[in-house]
This record gives C-alpha cells, sequence and structure tokens, in this order.
C-alpha cells in the first residue's frame, strides 16, 4: 500500500488546452484536488499529492468549480458516501479519477440504507471514472451504486460514467417499481411538477457491474415514465444521447438494463449474464423509447423462473426501437420476449445469433401493430427443446417473420402459432431455411414455415459445428514453464498472476470485513488478517478447480485451454484481433476488449455450460417424476403467481433449476475430496505483493 506521486496522465491533454484558454482570457487554470485516506489530512489544502484531503466529508463540504479535477490515490479505502457539489460546463466538466498505480480507489457505502454510494443532484458536467464501489449488507435495503438524479431543475448535461467497478450493492430483490430503484447505476428524474427536467449527453462506458440486488443499469423519471414516445409529456421527461456501451453486467438479481425514455439512444457492446437471478426477468429491456438501437451485445445464463428470460425485450411503448446483431445463448428463454403496447409499430429485429436458448426464442406476448422478425440465425442443439415462435391468442399482432434460418438439432423444437377460430393475428411467413429436423406445431404435424427444406447437416454435425463457442483465445504457444506452480488442485496447476487476479477481485470484500470489525484500517497487515484474505481466495480457487479438472477429463477443453497464464497472453492478442475486425467492419459481440480475469470467467462459465449439458441424464438423473416432485417441493419458487396447474406448464424453468442444483451438491462434494498441494510461504508472500 506505498503511496506513489505519478501525476495524472490527462494532464499531457489539459495543460494545452488550459494555456490556450488561459492566454485567451476566457479561463482561468483548473484546481487540482488530491485525496489520500492514509497521508492526507482534511486541514491541509489538497492541491499536492504531499498535501492532500483525508476523507469524502472533506471532498463533499467543497463546491468544485468547471474544469477541478477530483483524483483518489490508487489502493485507497473510503466508507461513506461521496457526494460533491458543483457543475462544469460546456467544454469544461469536472472529472473525478485517481492517481498513482494499484487498485483502483475503493468507496464501501458501510452498509448504509436508503443511499448511493457515489451521488450527483441537479448537477451537470461531469466525469467520474476509475473508481470501485460497493456496498456490501446484511439485509436487502434501498441501496444503489451511483445514483444521478434530478428535480425541477431543466436539462441536465453531460454524465459520463467510465471504468467504474461496482458490485456487491445490496438492494431489494421484486418486481414493484421500489424495488426496481435498487440498482448498480440509476438515473432518474425524482420531481418535475415546477419545471420540466430531463437529462442529455449520458454515457456508461467501460464499466463492470455486479452481485447487484435488484437491477444493473436504470434510467427512470419516477414521476411517470409511461408518457407514450411522441406525446408533449414525455419529450419534456426523455433521455437524449444515451450511450450505454462495452460494459459487463452480470450475476443481477433480475434485469442487467432498463432503459427507459430513450430518444434514439445506443445499448452496445455489452456482455450480460447470470441474469434473473432472484426473480423474473428479461435481460435488457425499453421502456417508452422510440428510435433506440440495441445491438452487439451478448447474453447468457438469463436464469427467469418463469416468465421473461430472454436476452431481449421491446418492453411498453417501444415503437421504432431495432434490435440487432447480438448473440444470445443458454438463457432460460431465447432471443426476445415482446411485452409491447398496442399502437407500437417498426420495431426490427434482425441479424441476431441464437445458440443453444431453452423455452421461447420468439414469444410475441403484448399486442403491437407492426414489428419484422429477419436474418436471424437460431441454431438448437439436440439438448434442447425450446418453442422456435409462440404467440399469445389473446393478443392481435402484426408481423413478419421472414429470411430466417435454424439449424435444428432437437426432435422437439416447437411452434405454437394462434389457430383459433377468431384469431387475431395478421402474420406473413416465409423465406425462411431450415437445417435438420422441422418444427412441429401443437398438434404435432410437421411445420412448414417456408418450404425451402435442407436436410443435408445431420443433428450430430449442427452439436460438432458449434461445440467451440466460447472459447475465445487464439492460440499461442508459450515458453516451457520453469517455475513451479504456487499450488495445485486435484493436479490443476493455480500460477502466480491468477492469485493475484483473484486477490484483486477480492480485496474490496477483504477490507470491508476488516474496517467493519475495527474500526479503521490496520497500519499492517498482521498472518491473521492475510490468512483471511488467503481463505478467501483459496474459496475461489477449490471451486474454480474441480470444475476444470472435469472439464479436463470430460474434454470439454484441454488443459492449455484453462491454463491461466496462456489466457493472459493470449487475451492481449484476442483483444487486437476484436480492435481490428471492429474497425474493418465486423461482427463483434460483447465488449471489444477483455481484460483477463473478465475472459477467463467469461470462458470458464461457457465451459461450465457443457459441462451441464454433459451432465444431463449422464451424471445428473433427470425424469419426469423427479421434475414433478422438485416443482412440488418449489411451489412458491415457481409458481409464485398460482399460474400453473402442472410442471409442464413452466418446465424449462424448472428443468433449468433442477439441474443447477443437482450440480450444486455434486460439485460440493467433489470439492470436499479435493487434493490440495500448496505452498503457504510463497502464497502470503504473493497476496502481500497483490494488496
Amino acid at each position: 500500500m506505498n503511496k506513489k506521486k505519478n501525476h495524472h496522465p490527462v494532464f499531457k491533454v489539459l495543460i494545452p488546452c488550459m494555456l490556450f484558454f488561459i492566454l485567451s482570457g476566457t479561463l482561468s487554470a483548473a484546481t487540482i484536488y488530491y485525496i489520500d485516506n492514509l497521508s492526507g489530512k482534511d486541514q491541509y489544502s489538497g492541491l499536492s499529492p504531499e498535501k492532500a484531503w483525508q476523507s469524502l466529508d472533506r471532498v463533499n463540504e467543497q463546491t468544485f468549480m468547471p474544469g477541478d479535477i477530483i483524483l483518489f490515490r490508487s489502493g485507497g479505502f473510503w466508507q461513506g458516501q461521496l457526494a460533491p457539489k458543483g457543475s462544469g460546463e460546456v467544454g469544461r466538466p469536472i472529472v473525478i479519477d485517481r492517481y498513482g498505480e494499484g487498485p483502483l480507489p475503493l468507496i464501501d457505502g458501510g452498509g448504509r440504507d436508503s443511499m448511493a454510494v457515489v451521488r450527483l443532484f441537479n448537477q451537470s458536467w461531469w466525469e467520474i471514472q476509475s473508481l470501485e464501489i460497493t456496498n456490501f449488507a446484511d439485509r436487502p435495503g434501498d441501496r444503489r451504486g451511483i445514483e444521478i438524479k434530478a428535480a425541477n431543475s431543466g436539462l441536465i448535461r453531460h454524465i459520463h460514467l467510465k471504468n467504474l467497478v461496482i458490485h456487491d450493492i445490496r438492494g431489494t430483490v421484486g418486481n414493484e417499481l421500489k424495488a426496481k430503484k435498487t440498482a448498480g447505476v440509476y438515473f432518474a428524474v425524482t420531481d418535475d411538477s415546477e419545471l420540466p427536467t430531463r437529462f442529455d449527453d449520458i454515457l456508461v462506458e467501460g464499466c463492470e457491474i455486479y452481485n447487484i440486488q435488484n437491477q444493473g443499469i436504470v434510467t427512470n423519471n419516477e414521476v411517470d415514465h409511461a408518457d407514450y414516445p411522441g406525446t408533449t409529456a414525455w419529450h419534456r421527461r426523455k433521455f437524449t444521447g444515451l450511450i450505454v456501451r462495452n460494459n459487463i453486467v452480470h450475476h443481477i438479481s433480475k434485469n442487467a438494463m432498463i432503459i427507459r425514455l430513450s430518444e434514439g439512444g445506443m445499448v452496445e457492446h455489452n456482455l450480460c449474464y447470470e441474469t434473473a437471478l432472484g426473480i423474473t426477468g428479461n435481460t435488457i429491456f425499453s421502456r417508452s423509447s422510440r428510435n433506440t438501437i440495441f445491438q452487439y451485445n451478448e447474453g447468457f445464463s438469463n436464469k427467469s423462473i418463469d416468465y421473461d428470460g430472454s436476452l431481449y425485450d421491446p418492453d411498453f411503448s417501444s415503437p421504432g426501437t431495432i434490435w440487432q446483431y447480438s448473440y444470445s445463448h443458454d438463457n432460460a428463454h431465447g432471443l426476445l420476449w415482446v411485452c409491447t403496447t398496442d399502437q407500437d409499430r417498426g420495431i426490427e429485429v434482425r441479424y441476431n445469433l441464437s445458440v443453444n436458448d431453452r423455452g421461447m426464442i420468439f414469444y410475441l406476448n403484448y399486442p403491437f401493430e407492426g414489428m419484422r422478425i429477419h436474418h436471424n440465425n437460431i441454431f438448437v442443439g439436440a439438448h434442447r427443446s425450446p418453442v422456435l415462435l409462440q404467440e399469445n391468442p389473446n393478443a392481435p399482432h402484426t408481423y413478419t417473420f421472414d429470411n430466417n434460418f435454424i439449424i435444428n438439432g432437437s426432435d422437439q423444437i416447437l411452434v405454437k402459432l394462434d389457430e383459433t377460430t377468431n384469431s387475431r393475428q395478421t402474420r406473413t411467413i416465409g423465406h425462411n431455411t431450415f437445417s435438420g429436423n422441422i418444427p412441429k406445431d401443437q398438434s404435432g404435424k410437421i411445420f412448414n414455415l417456408s418450404g425451402q427444406i435442407d436436410l443435408q447437416l445431420s443433428p450430430e454435425g449442427t452439436s460438432k459445428r458449434w461445440a467451440g463457442f466460447g472459447r475465445l483465445s487464439p492460440k499461442i504457444n508459450l515458453p516451457k514453464k520453469t517455475t513451479p506452480p504456487l499450488a495445485t488442485i486435484n493436479g490443476v496447476p493455480v500460477g502466480q498472476t491468477e492469485i493475484i487476479d483473484l486477490v484483486q477481485k477480492n480485496r474490496a470484500a477483504w477490507l470491508v470485513r476488516l474496517v467493519r470489525a475495527n474500526g479503521k484500517l490496520p497500519v499492517e497487515w498482521t498472518t491473521k488478517e492475510l490468512k483471511l484474505l488467503r481463505e478467501m481466495v483459496w474459496q475461489d480457487l477449490i471451486r474454480k478447480k474441480t470444475e476444470q479438472q472435469e472439464i479436463i477429463d470430460r474434454q470439454i477443453a484441454t488443459s492449455k485451454e484453462i491454463d491461466y497464464e496462456h489466457l493472459t497472453v493470449s487475451s492481449e492478442m484476442l483483444n487486437l484481433e476484436r480492435q481490428a475486425l471492429k474497425e474493418s467492419g465486423g461482427v463483434i459481440y460483447g465488449p471489444i476488449t477483455f481484460k483477463a480475469p473478465q475472459l477467463d470467467e467469461y470462458r470458464r462459465l461457457n465451459q461450465v455450460i457443457a459441462l451441464k449439458d454433459e451432465l444431463s441424464g449422464n451424471g445428473i438423473a433427470i425424469n419426469p417424476d423427479l421434475l414433478k416432485d422438485y416443482f412440488e417441493q418449489h411451489q412458491e419458487l415457481f409458481n409464485s403467481r398460482k399460474r400453473f396447474s402442472d410442471y409442464r406448464e413452466n418446465g424449462t424453468a424448472v428443468e433449468f433449476h433442477f439441474i443447477d442444483e443437482q450440480y450444486e451438491q455434486r460439485l460440493q462434494k467433489k470439492m470436499t475430496e479435493a487434493k490440495i498441494d500448496q505452498d503457504i510461504k510463497r502464497l502470503d508472500a504473493i497476496i502481500r505483493q497483490a494488496i
């Protein structure tokens, strides 16, 4: 935890600009403030690393001016709320960033309720970046990581959130609006009764947001977010210039994103996984938004217990929204769950990829006047039995389903269209191409969507063709290792880089536990304190290596493909390849670049999905009686709304969660039997270095 005196790199850009404005007589030099929790004092000026302030309270007392820069020491730890005052102006935002080398500055909410860890209110022209934000708590509450709120203040402009890590925000799990206000990032107008108030130029980019109850990223107007796009009230409340880009949002109890009231926004290159972990929810959905584009996003492992388990949802009042070039796979349901309003039209769903999704891949639920679903690629493996296309017979829909390509390796895929006498569907279906088994309708008859049938590709070929998804690392030959691993678990090695990255991941939880127990940070780390961190890291490692050992044994991946050192090198090449492909106009799903730990988790979770598929019926017993019993034992989970009379009506979710539970029990048993060989002295030395 040595303090570094490096100045922030933005100075190289700011100084020439500042000099120009000073000479032109239009701008005084920006003030740079430093905050250091160890060596700083609130009585100091805060104008240099040697005279840094110490506390959040001192920062919150200051009213900052346009162009000011607030720098927190890298590796520092603060507890409480950061709520600075002041606003920037056009071309002169107030910037929050870090200085020095080491882990991101960490701000912990201290478990406090009814608050956000970082807060702005009626403020414009702020850029907040390079912080770690958390608020661990034992009980649910009204908590947010970052909240940007406004009331009766007119146009709020230029709020940019970049390269933040926001995690473990204990909000409230639920479907009600109060629960939907607890989130990792939350933008909202709270009152516009005296003056119409809205947001413009909003950017959330390069952030990792995880372990959040209830939502990941939310835009809202708490007075009314149901105004229909184009109305006078909507224009007074809409978000303009909204961009949500290159974020990784995962392990979320409900939705990864709720994009409300957006006019012409862009949601792109985001990776979202392990969503709807505590309740139903589509991964990304819009509400009262118009002409907003959702593209190049990837979503998998939505675990919805009921309906709403898809990657995308054009929800109430989403006319003219475009959902394109995205990758949905292994979700509780599929690519699209439509909950629109009857006058919605001009919705485009195109050029997307769905691989091994469950449930309903396209579900047309609430009414709408115009939608086209076209040029999507759907791949269904032998171990899935989804419904390709389903209409809600209680709602009218006008749509076209054309030029989609379906490779089907399952003999159970269905199409469920409204064939009642008084059907209110206006559909145009044609020019779709099938390979493999042809879907059937509800009565078991073959359902021919186009007449263009290609049976050349067998189900076995389908499975093999897509076995490589999730393996992103290019081929790299590393020199033979000469340094022995720090540990092995079931013979799988644990290297130094892997330990360091896991220490960084667990560092926040470890520091929070120490500070909340002792009331302050230790001056020096004792053996007891280091042991606590080592045990936290070790819990992650035993689980990970136990899974990897079986992944290798079942030939899902090779030992080289799970090697962390290989990953750290190959990830650099992968990022360069992805950047080059993006610049050349290629399709890239998810963030353009990954950090090595992010890529490691992405790769491992995809391998675990393949492992669960391999074990289903071959290590994990599955039959109708077991699923029926599981459903009846968990009525409060799978049938909380009393809408199912039979487990088969919610069979997709029941089977999904049954497999997960059986897998977890099996894994826990294997973890207790793990064979561990470790060098404690070397491990502690690496841990000291990493913190």
